[in-house]
Parts: structure tokens; C-alpha cells; sequence
């Protein structure tokens, strides 16, 4: 609806909306916490009161409440435009956060901020224009950016000055095209460079390294063997019946060992790289005892080293924290499952400490409490195993260069039936992201099995489809430690 047309009659403007609500029913489980083994609990937008749970509409009483109490004039106004709320429903309560529950009282707390803040309608919309919703400060701004004369700046404003997470426009993509025709086989570009990759070239045994090729055919098949039990997991969640609710009647740890075991194979795999680089350059510099490879490169000044180490940079930064959290902080991976209609949609989360010293989505690995799908990650990670490919392989070719030697690359012949399987797996998952990740740049994998091609696009054009209207969700809480009593939920 217009923005004057709202103002210009606000009354009838209002009539006129489509009055939705959205409900999203948290399942959790707690099999080894004394005091509980199950709770379900409802929640709803405080729209559609009809719908909503009787603890939902005495939450927003309470709030609205506290609200009025605090303000010199006792009334609800818009946090963003300050339209008071003479007539009543008015102004609306958007959710600022996560909600957490404490499990015996099933009492909402938040965690930093208050859990809802005062809207008008049009604001409330502004704020839903992005995936998590805008904060307080950005929908004042775009308010003010969408006022006379200056609506022809307001994508300028929108893109630059609020940093809004909606992905409008798609930048030039990277296509990676591998076919058995023109390439001899499905495999990364590395692979067919260190096929190629002369004998006086390597200098793996003056450091006490494999062979610069076996390096590379162990680490792409630690990361092609992760595949497989994860997606066998990911095939068991869409094949499994459904309870009562809904849900799938799926165990969801079993997806933590198999996730847990991707990731560290991707991580290692860009570890592999650097030692890939350091056994095809010449031992100049001593290890220092207990040094990593990637400060020894930097120290010896490796030509192409900061390069290579930049293109893997913003992947890496996404990954790392994961496997970090989980393999030295002792936290836990939990999975999570969105069903809206007939599309189950699973996805995991690395939980944290929340302020209150309750469990919940950790703040450095999701800061707006969104997990991660896996029909994203799983095409994220497969595609960034072949970016890397790329990358590393310009930088094996940059630095023998460097060093007076043009290597002559031929394709390698090989069936590459394990990248076949696997292509055809990923290619075949929907293409739906959690609705906290629609502002992030889209991953596609084609594979044709009769041509035997696979065509990776990053970022694609394609828009994935993000769930809206009823959500049911379903979670896992990790292992009960017989102390934590408050638990929050990710959402995707």
C-alpha cells in the first residue's frame, strides 16, 4: 500500500490490511534433564487474537502494560514514528529477539533486548522488509528515506546507508562447468594440475611431506566421503512419518556426528591447500617446532601464499567459527527442523551461553539467532570444494611461473564416479533456504547424468523459495547436563 495512500486515511488504510498471524509451535526434547522430558510450546504474533494461545495474549497484555507505565503521556506509540495508539490495535508488538523458555515455569525471557517493541502498521511492515527484521534505528531511516522526494534514492539508501540483508541483485557470477567430454573428469582444477605437476617442481620431502597429488586426493576424498551419511541423513528426515503435530518423527542428533564431520573436512581441506603449497615450494626457511604451515608460507615470503589465502578468506570466516566452538569450547551442534505444508526443512545451529547462563544459539556463529539449512550449506560447501580447487590451482600455476617453469596442463581421464554421486544428490535437493538466509548469495548445482557434466554457479540468480505462512518447528537440545533449566531456539 502506498505510503500517502496509508496517511492520507489511515482508518480505511487500515481496514484494508490483511489481518495474518503466524504461529510457530517449539518441540524440544530433554531426555536426560531431571525435571523435565517434554514440553510444546505455542507462540503467535499478536495479531489474529482469535489464534493466538492464552499465554501469548497475556504476554501482550503485560507488555502493552509496561509500555504505557513508563511513558509520561501512559500511552502506546510507534517506537519509530510515534503515532500513539488512541483507538486501540493501532499500533502492533513486533518481536525484537529469539524467545527463550525456562523450562519448569515456561517463563518468555529475552536475552539483551526487550522482547517486543511498539510499531505502527507501516513501520511494523518496514521492518519486515529484511530476513531478520530491521532494528529500530534502520526503519527510522528507511521511514525517512521513503518520504517525498526522496523515493528516487531510497534503493541507494537502502543498500549503502542501512546495510539492509535483502539480496536485490545478484553480482557476476563464478561458473564452474566439469564434464568427462572436455575435461577428462569431474574433479577440481588442482587435480589436473598436480596430474601435470612436474617431478623437479616438488619438494614434498624436504619437508617431510606427501606428495603434493596425495595430499590432494586424500583431502577431496575425506570431504566427498562427508557427503554421503549427511545427505543419507537428510533423505531419512523427508522420509519420516509424521506425529500427531506434524513433525517428522525423526531422531535429530543423528544429523550432529555427520555435520560435525563436513565441516571439519571442509576446514582441513583449506589447511590441505597450504600444505599442498608448501611441498611444491623449496625449503628456504626452517620450521620452527610446533608451527603451522600457512605462518611458515607467510615467513618464507611464498609468492602467491596471501592471494590464495585471501580468495578462501570469507568462506573460511563462516566455517571456522563452527568448527572451532564445537572442537575447542565445548559446545554442541543441534539440529532443527522447519515444516511448513508438506516441506520439511532441516537445518542445525552451534549453541552458546546466553547472558542469563541458558543455552541457545551461540552469538559469534548466528548473531540474529538464525541457523543454517542444510539444503544452503550443502551446496555451499560443494561448490566452495571446486572454488577452492580453482583458487588454489591458479596460485600452484602463479607461483611455478614466478619461478621461470609454464606448466603444461592435460586433462587427467578419470570416471570421477564418487563427484558424480554426489553432484547428483545435491543437484537434486530442493532449493528452499531458511528465511535467514534469503539475503545471502544463492549456491546451484546442475549435474547432467547423461552427459555426465556438473555446472556450478555461485552466487546464482535463482531464487530460492524461503518458507512464509504456518511454521512448525522442531529441535534438538543436545545432551541434558543436569544444570541449564533455559534453553532458546534458532530459527531458519
Amino acid at each position: 500500500m502506498a505510503f500517502e495512500q496509508y496517511w492520507a486515511d489511515r482508518v480505511a488504510a487500515r481496514s484494508r490490511l490483511r489481518r495474518a498471524y503466524y504461529e510457530f509451535d517449539f518441540a524440544t526434547s530433554t531426555p536426560d534433564l531431571p525435571y523435565s522430558s517434554f514440553c510444546t510450546i505455542g507462540e503467535a504474533a499478536p495479531v489474529g487474537h482469535s489464534q493466538m494461545g492464552e499465554r501469548a495474549l497475556e504476554l501482550e497484555t503485560r507488555v502493552r502494560q509496561d509500555i504505557a507505565s513508563q511513558a509520561q503521556d501512559k500511552k502506546v506509540r510507534c517506537a519509530a514514528c510515534g503515532l500513539a495508539d488512541d483507538h486501540g490495535g493501532v499500533v502492533q508488538l513486533h518481536l525484537a529477539g529469539p524467545i527463550y523458555y525456562e523450562i519448569e515455569t515456561l517463563q518468555v525471557s529475552i536475552d539483551g533486548t526487550p522482547p517486543y517493541i511498539p510499531y505502527c502498521a507501516t513501520c511494523h511492515a518496514l521492518a519486515h522488509l529484511a530476513s531478520p527484521p530491521l532494528g529500530r534505528d534502520a526503519v527510522i531511516a528507511l521511514r525517512n528515506a521513503l518520504a517525498p522526494g526522496l523515493r528516487d534514492r531510497g534503493a541507494l539508501v537502502i543498500e549503502s546507508a542501512l546495510a539492509i540483508p535483502v539480496r536485490q541483485t545478484v553480482g557476476e557470477p563464478t561458473i564452474i562447468t566439469r564434464s568427462i567430454s572436455d575435461n577428462g573428469n569431474l574433479r577440481p582444477a588442482t587435480y589436473d594440475i598436480l596430474k601435470s605437476w612436474p617431478d623437479e617442481l616438488c619438494h614434498n620431502r624436504e619437508h617431510g611431506a606427501l606428495h603434493p597429488l596425495a595430499i590432494y586426493n586424500r583431502s577431496c576424498r575425506r570431504v566427498l566421503s562427508a557427503f554421503g551419511p549427511l545427505l543419507d541423513e537428510i533423505d531419512a528426515i523427508d522420509d519420516a512419518p509424521s506425529d500427531v503435530g506434524g513433525l517428522p518423527t525423526y531422531d535429530l542428533q543423528r544429523l550432529m556426528p555427520v555435520t560435525k564431520e563436513l565441516l571439519e573436512a571442509m576446514i582441513a581441506h583449506i589447511d590441505d591447500a597450504y600444505h599442498i603449497l608448501r611441498a611444491t615450494t623449496p625449503k628456504s626457511k626452517e620450521h620452527k617446532p610446533g608451527e603451522f604451515v600457512h605462518r611458515w608460507l607467510k615467513r618464507a615470503r611464498h609468492p602467491t601464499f596471501s592471494e590464495f589465502a585471501e580468495s578462501v578468506r570469507a568462506y573460511r570466516s563462516r566455517v571456522a567459527p563452527l568448527v572451532n566452538q564445537v572442537k575447542h569450547d565445548h559446545k554442541l551442534l543441534n539440529g532443527i527442523v522447519i515444516v511448513v505444508g508438506d516441506k520439511r526443512i532441516p537445518g542445525f545451529y552451534v549453541e552458546g551461553v546466553l547472558k542469563s547462563g541458558g543455552i541457545g544459539p551461540d552469538r559469534e556463529c548466528h548473531p540474529n539467532a538464525t541457523g543454517r539449512s542444510y539444503f544452503r550449506s550443502v551446496r555451499e560447501h560443494f561448490v566452495h570444494l571446486f572454488l577452492i580447487g580453482r583458487w588454489l590451482g591458479d596460485a600452484l600455476i602463479a607461483s611455478a611461473r614466478n619461478r621461470g617453469h609454464n606448466i603444461v596442463v592435460e586433462p587427467a581421464q578419470d570416471e570421477s564416479k564418487d563427484v558424480a554421486e554426489v553432484a547428483a544428490r545435491i543437484a537434486r535437493l530442493p532449493f528452499i533456504f531458511g528465511t535467514g538466509e534469503v539475503h545471502l548469495d544463492a549456491p546451484s548445482v546442475s549435474f547432467c547424468a547423461e552427459n555426465r557434466e556438473l555446472v556450478l554457479e555461485y552466487p546464482s540468480a535463482r531464487v530460492p523459495w524461503t518458507p512464509t505462512g504456518k511454521i512448525r518447528t522442531t529441535a534438538s537440545l543436545g545432551i541434558g547436563d543436569g544444570v541449564t533449566r533455559e534453553f532458546g531456539l534458532a530459527f531458519l
